[in-house]
């Protein structure tokens, strides 16, 4: 398969955030806006769409949720004043906007967020969200679609245990087991399970979960509650795969047409078949940089660590594209389970799959007095520095466009 000598992604940028320009380095700057003692960090984003066909954006960090038009990062405004938002996720089909906050589930209702074009904030107040949690319980959630429904899953920790509630909306219309039904309020708990192991992450299948935990990947399917551990090196008798599978954390499962996926561990790769069961000879990518969060917009992997995003052409392996970067982070990617590629069309450029942040210094020439107290000229000034924190969305090039190559973007 031949290298693309055009880089494959563009970055443009949605929010800028202004830390501070006394600081000499980002942590100082971090711990001194607005008289935080903790680092104020954007942690999450979510685009979505409202009725009326508007295209916004939703991002979260440690002093509540701002929300935006797409075209226009001027228009991101604070709607929501809450500690801790490390979580953000939408359920366009019902309009609901899921933020996790201090480690509680609240649901809003997105017009409640936003006034429509012919009303002004202030006379559009939010309403009160629903609970979807007690205070400070959850780890993380998720969204995603089962039996063609929206869903939430949310988990809970109870010692070493996982505990996990999928929860969907009451409107769905959806039959529950007696014993499961809420007959109040707009969401219903579908079922509850757990998992005896310490839980990462979960990403919804096609027809299935994978639990992302201290074991590995767990593939559930819902309807049995029953586990599944993918690759089971002990029935290979792969015993050196297994010590380097106990020694990284599983990050994301992407899938290669219907009979192949690739694990993505912190720092490797290794290629599965449809029952999960590694390729002959094994067939495992090594990663330049240990990845922290992985995401997938097909046929490309993207590996998020704090220096940059590691971009990779799935099928071959290849590194097609560096972004060099401090303090990078994944803050959304599009669910695994609307992502498939059949090893032989390429996305069409313009289509957006991921979100990130990260940091940037500018150099600012402060305002220059006129005369010195005595009546002197001015001395020259000083450039400060300036530090930003920049949310970013990676936007696949159209195929057409020359003007970047596949080498190295730094920041």
């Amino acid at each position: 398969m031949n290298t693309p000598t055009i880089a494959p992604f563009e970055l443009e940028v949605l929010m800028t955030e202004t830390l501070t320009s006394a600081a000499s380095d980002f942590e100082t700057a971090e711990s001194e806006v607005r008289g935080l003692t903790v680092e104020k960090r954007v942690e999450c984003s979510a685009p979505f769409k409202t009725s009326d066909g508007r295209q916004f954006i939703a991002i979260g960090d440690s002093e509540g949720v701002w929300i935006g038009l797409q075209s226009d990062p001027s228009s991101i405004r604070p709607v929501l004043h809450k500690k801790f938002v490390n979580g953000l996720g939408v359920l366009d089909d019902e309009g609901w906007l899921i933020v996790l906050s201090a480690k509680t589930l609240y649901a809003y209702r997105i017009e409640s967020l936003i006034p429509p074009p012919s009303e002004s904030s202030q006379d559009h107040p939010a309403t009160l969200p629903e609970m979807l949690s007690k205070d400070g319980e959850v780890e993380f959630f998720r969204i995603g679609r089962f039996k063609g429904r929206s869903c939430i899953i949310c988990m809970t920790k109870e010692g070493t245990d996982s505990n996990f509630r999928v929860w969907k909306p009451a409107s769905s219309g959806v039959k529950f087991f007696s014993w499961l039904k809420k007959k109040s309020g707009p969401f219903v708990v579908s079922r509850d399970f757990c998992v005896l192991c310490h839980a990462y992450d979960v990403e919804f299948l096609v027809n299935a979960i994978a639990v992302l935990c201290d074991r590995g990947f767990e593939i559930m399917k819902v309807t049995k509650l029953k586990c599944t551990t993918i690759p089971d090196c002990d029935e290979l008798h792969l015993e050196e795969l297994s010590e380097r599978i106990g020694r990284s954390k599983p990050l994301a499962l992407c899938r290669h047409g219907e009979t192949s996926h690739l694990l993505c561990y912190s720092h490797f790769g290794l290629s599965v078949d449809n029952h999960g069961t590694p390729t002959s000879p094994l067939n495992i990518v090594e990663w330049e940089n240990a990845a922290e969060s992985v995401a997938f917009h097909p046929p490309y992997v993207l590996l998020f660590s704090g220096s940059g995003v590691e971009i990779r052409h799935m099928e071959s392996g290849v590194v097609v594209q560096r972004i060099r970067g401090s303090g990078v982070k994944c803050t959304w990617k599009l669910s695994q389970q609307t992502l498939v590629w059949d090893g032989k069309n390429r996305q069409e450029g313009g289509d957006v799959k991921v979100h990130g942040v990260w940091n940037s210094t500018v150099s600012v020439d402060p305002p220059r007095p006129l005369t010195e107290p005595d009546g002197g000229a001015g001395a020259a000034s000083v450039p400060q520095r300036v530090h930003l924190r920049e949310v970013f969305q990676l936007r696949l090039r159209d195929p057409g466009n020359e003007e970047s190559s596949a080498d190295d973007k730094e920041l």
